[in-house]
């Protein structure tokens, strides 16, 4: 077993834990709650959202017999597949790009993760949420930026993975 500390789930943890620090900062928690408009709330959108994310999930651990495929941004494989785009990168220069690329790709994917962790640190603070997507309730609101966060991570993912070079097995070590 690899006892070093792998640098995606590692800039992951960071993100979110900066979320959460950001959230509380920013939620005060002394704020008296809004009244509550529901002409800005987007819980029918976000219901059938949650029913697709719900069936696709379904659907790729059906097609692939396991459950893997939800740690695959933060696998060795993906470590292994960042190294082997930045070494080829001197290569050419679609290569660069594609390396860069999936550099951006990253740094949404953890500004996401940083955005639900200040979510949950909003929970504190009900003028942050009573007319928020999915409002008036705190888990509502949530979920509705959870179900965004997640679409989006996994669509940046794919793209990530179209960015990346495919390792063959001899080609990287660990």
């Amino acid at each position: 077993m690899n006892s070093r500390i792998r640098t995606l789930p590692l800039l992951t943890a960071v993100a979110l834990i900066a979320g959460l620090v950001l959230g509380f900062v920013v939620a005060d928690g002394n704020s008296t709650a809004p009244v509550h408009n529901p002409s800005g709330n987007a819980i029918g959108i976000h219901v059938a959202l949650g029913v697709v994310l719900v069936a696709v999930a379904g659907f790729v651990t059906w097609r692939t017999g396991s459950l893997r495929w939800l740690g695959a941004p933060w696998s060795r494989t993906t470590g292994q597949r960042f190294r082997y785009t930045f070494a080829q990168s001197r290569t050419s220069p679609l290569i660069v790009q594609r390396a860069v690329g999936a550099v951006l790709v990253v740094a949404f994917c953890l500004y996401l993760v940083m955005r639900v962790g200040m979510q949950f640190g909003y929970s504190t603070d009900p003028e942050m949420y009573v007319n928020a997507w999915g409002g008036p309730t705190v888990v509502g609101a949530f979920l509705a930026h959870l179900v965004d966060a997640v679409l989006m991570f996994g669509a940046a993912c794919l793209v990530g993975h179209a960015a990346l070079l495919q390792v063959d097995a001899g080609e990287v070590k660990d």
